[in-house]
């Protein structure tokens, strides 16, 4: 894979020119989660291509527009407490927790959320966790039906 920085900048500009990308912290979170790391070795050539990839158990990451379409209409602020539903590989939840302020607080002035996730198939929820526990992002995931909530969380 050429440099994933650079085509994660070039990703993000794209969207941010097309209209897809309409708050600030939506913009600084998609620079700042590294999708490629998201992906299977399979496809990391096509980790910035603005698409779904499949990530196993019949599920996909979703494109990166709608991801960014998503945490824009979450209007998500700094220190907001996030619950998730469907966790797949991690990626939106690290997006998520990236625009609440758990990454990184002295960017956001210290004000830090939380991003809970729940996910349906457990070995999604494992690779997820053992994922966002690797990369950094403090992130609560479980296995579960997302019906029942995370009442102790968010």
């Amino acid at each position: 894979m050429s440099d994933p920085t650079a085509r994660r900048d070039q990703l993000v500009d794209r969207l941010h020119d097309q209209g897809r990308i309409e708050r600030e912290s939506t913009r600084k979170a998609l620079l700042d989660v590294p999708r490629h790391e998201f992906v299977p070795a399979a496809q990391q050539d096509d980790a910035y291509a603005d698409r779904p990839l499949p990530i196993g158990e019949d599920q996909t990451i979703s494109a990166p527009h709608m991801i960014a379409m998503m945490t824009d209409l979450l209007e998500l602020d700094a220190g907001d407490r996030v619950l998730e539903i469907g966790t797949g590989c991690g990626y939106h939840a690290a997006v998520t927790v990236a625009a609440v302020g758990a990454v990184d607080d002295e960017r956001k002035g210290g004000d830090a959320g939380a991003v809970y996730s729940v996910e349906f198939h457990e070995p999604l929820a494992e690779a997820a966790r053992e994922r966002l526990d690797r990369l950094g992002y403090d992130i609560a995931v479980r296995a579960g039906d997302g019906h029942e909530g995370w009442p102790e969380g968010a």
